[in-house]
């Protein structure tokens, strides 16, 4: 038994230590973007000649699932970030949008954004859909004052929106570090429970 111990507080204690190795990555260059989004109540055919209209816009925090402000399933909707940059901007910068369960359009600034890891993916059909979204920034576009706009199509009747985080920018080289670290932390996590309960099924 006590060997059972051992080798169970030893998985945990290196699981413990990955993760506070991914957290501790440069923390201070990153900037979080979750909160407070605005979402356009408009039809999104009309946003750009009326995206000056405050009454058309509404608070709405993120990630969360925005079911309730799509009036059908074939509705589209528009999510608006305004920030104010406070990272550094001597390397070049990423943004991660989290896990969108849907087709998606990013614009920074007016310029619209090219997914990195799945560009080739198809937007008519659901393929991948709870990927973590992440998007290159170019250097000519960074400004103190920015503004993000998430155009998303819902494929599914249950589900709209940015759904679950990182949402944040940094750095590229370190926001896809944190990626990998956080996919390879979660097979390990995986593989740990496997790994425990083969150990007490085969030596009860």
């Amino acid at each position: 038994m006590f060997y059972k111990l051992i080798f169970v507080l030893s998985i945990s204690t290196f699981v413990e230590c990955y993760s506070d190795l991914e957290s501790a990555i440069h923390e201070k260059d990153f900037q979080d973007l979750s909160g407070s989004w605005e979402i356009y109540t408009g039809s999104a055919q009309s946003l750009f000649k009326n995206e000056s209209d405050l009454d058309l816009w509404k608070t709405v925090p993120v990630p969360s699932n925005l079911k309730n402000f799509v009036n059908s399933p074939t509705d589209s909707i528009v999510l608006r970030k305004r920030f104010e940059l406070k990272t550094s901007i001597d390397f070049p910068l990423s943004i991660t949008l989290g896990k969108i369960s849907d087709h998606v359009q990013v614009r920074w600034n007016g310029q619209e954004l090219s997914e990195e890891l799945f560009a080739d993916y198809q937007n008519s059909t659901p393929q991948g859909y709870d990927r973590t979204r992440i998007y290159s920034i170019s250097e000519k576009r960074i400004l103190r004052k920015n503004e993000i706009l998430v155009f998303v199509r819902p494929y599914f009747d249950y589900e709209y929106g940015i759904l679950s985080g990182p949402i944040e920018i940094g750095p590229s080289g370190i926001i896809w570090k944190r990626f990998y670290l956080r996919e390879i932390g979660g097979l390990l996590m995986s593989g740990s429970f496997l790994l425990i309960g083969g150990f007490f099924y085969f030596f009860p």
